[in-house]
């Protein structure tokens, strides 16, 4: 009311985060466009302080387990040459010049064989694998079953099946193996008489069934009967995963397991209201309020759940949250971690993203939190978004600050972002150059190198001057050659940017 100049409160608006950005500079661009559209004077929060006064109890970092149990398939094309607007021609390309995972492979090989089989029965049948949309694929394969009978409408059931598990291919870039194996034993798709000594299709079934290929389910049964036990009738828990796939499979895995069904341990899964998992998977609006009431009535005591109950869904308070599949951005983090809000909960996430940990992610949200607070909208902004002039904005808003302390708070809000990205766990003593190049290049940073020939002993000497804003760093290195003197003055280059920058 005093920031409004006594005209009252005109609009109060609550949000636990501010952007799904990560970069300091997209987050100031978000502010810049969510102060511009909504014609925001004003940002305040509450401290902590104030919070737990009213109710509020902070989220104990020590509840939080973080497990690796991501098992990436070799032969998987590099994280960074992957572009996901070329997803599928990439896919095809592989297939094609066999450079795709065995795993892909076999998969393909089923398929191609599924498919022979279904135009044998039903000769207009046409694979609309060729075609690079993605779920019209299994679309094609699901209207074919309704329009035969007999062996050829089981076998396009059985081919909608296999197109599911090639999207996941598809969109996970070939590392859903686990998801696609136990899909596959869900949905009963290995049951091909006419492929029977298909090898390939042995194979993978022999993969369902291979303890070694389990791990990541074996750690989720571990933490859902270990929690269960310790808490009692009181247990509740939600499982976060990414996908609607995901959380059928999931959900379908605790309730067909022997020992969880001996714990009590009964699971429902919710995704988006009337959305299609598969064409023959689909998920109403009311089936979705009917399991969220289940689980609010202790009828089920584990929801497994895509981000959809993030924001919009009443669910009532679990004591325990399990991360199934990595943290996205620090909304995910804000919004999963406030599921688990009784004072003895526990958080479990069995995997993290290699380039957003969770550590990262913190910092990333306390550096949203900071930069908020710290914004101050510009007059031209206001203007532009208010409908008036300069002259239109409010007088108690002051003189704007010069742009030097947003600038400087950018800067450091990405340094320390690249620090815990590039410099945290580099190996800087056998590749100090390279870490250097990519923090320069992550930091949009200037590097400037000069060389001299000192001495009689021919010793080279190199100076390095880093300049990022308002940083820099000069250093200076000998050697016997123009790469050794370079490498030592990196090194001191690098050890400065660990001491100034480190979060």
């Amino acid at each position: 009311r005093a920031a409004g100049g006594g005209r009252g409160l005109q609009v109060l608006g609550l949000t636990a985060s501010v952007t799904y950005k990560v970069r300091a500079e997209d987050i100031m661009a978000d502010l810049d466009r969510i102060y511009g559209e909504l014609g925001i004077e004003k940002l305040i929060a509450p401290s902590e302080e104030e919070l737990v006064r009213g109710g509020y109890q902070p989220q104990r970092r020590d509840c939080v387990e973080v497990e690796s149990t991501r098992e990436v398939p070799a032969g998987v094309i590099d994280p960074a040459e992957r572009k996901p607007h070329a997803m599928y021609s990439i896919f095809t390309e592989r297939a094609r010049n066999s450079e795709s995972t065995p795993f892909s492979m076999m998969v393909l090989t089923v398929i191609g064989k599924l498919s022979e089989q279904a135009k044998r029965e039903y000769p207009l049948w046409e694979s609309p694998v060729g075609i690079p949309k993605l779920l019209h694929w299994e679309e094609c394969a699901h209207k074919a079953a309704q329009a035969t009978t007999g062996n050829a409408a089981f076998l396009f059931r059985t081919l909608e099946k296999w197109y599911v598990a090639l999207r996941i291919l598809v969109q996970s870039w070939e590392e859903e193996e686990l998801l696609i194996l136990q899909w596959f034993k869900m949905t009963s798709a290995f049951d091909i008489p006419a492929l029977a000594s298909l090898p390939a299709l042995n194979a993978l079934s022999s993969f369902a069934h291979d303890p070694a290929r389990r791990f990541r389910l074996d750690r989720l049964r571990f933490h859902l009967a270990q929690k269960r036990e310790q808490k009692g009738q009181s247990f509740r828990c939600i499982v976060f995963v990414q996908q609607r796939i995901t959380a059928a499979v999931v959900a379908h895995i605790i309730n067909s397991d022997p020992g969880l069904a001996s714990l009590g341990l009964k699971a429902g899964f919710v995704a988006s209201r009337d959305s299609k998992i598969t064409p023959s998977i689909t998920v109403s609006k009311s089936a979705v309020a009917e399991t969220i009431r289940a689980f609010r009535d202790s009828k089920l005591n584990v929801l497994v759940a895509t981000s959809v109950i993030e924001e919009g869904f009443d669910v009532p308070e679990a004591n325990m949250v399990i991360g199934y599949d990595h943290l996205k951005d620090s909304v995910e983090l804000c919004q999963r971690f406030g599921r688990a809000r009784q004072q003895d909960s526990a958080i479990v996430l069995l995997d993290e993203r290699d380039d957003r940990p969770l550590g990262l992610l913190e910092s990333v949200r306390q550096i949203q939190d900071d930069m908020a607070q710290d914004y101050v909208p510009s007059r031209s902004n206001l203007a532009r978004n208010t409908g008036g002039t300069s002259a239109t904005v409010p007088a108690y808003s002051a003189p704007m600050p010069s742009n030097l302390a947003g600038d400087r708070t950018m800067q450091r809000a990405r340094e320390h972002i690249v620090y815990s990205t590039v410099l945290k766990d580099a190996e800087m003593s056998t590749t100090p150059l390279r870490v250097l190049n990519i923090y320069v290049q992550k930091m949009k940073a200037t590097l400037t190198e000069e060389f001299l020939l000192t001495g009689s002993a021919l010793l080279f000497s190199c100076v390095l001057r880093y300049r990022c804003g308002d940083r820099l760093i000069e250093a200076e290195g000998s050697g016997r050659s123009k790469k050794d003197a370079k490498n030592a003055c990196t090194l001191i280059v690098l050890a400065d940017l660990v001491k100034q920058t480190r979060p």
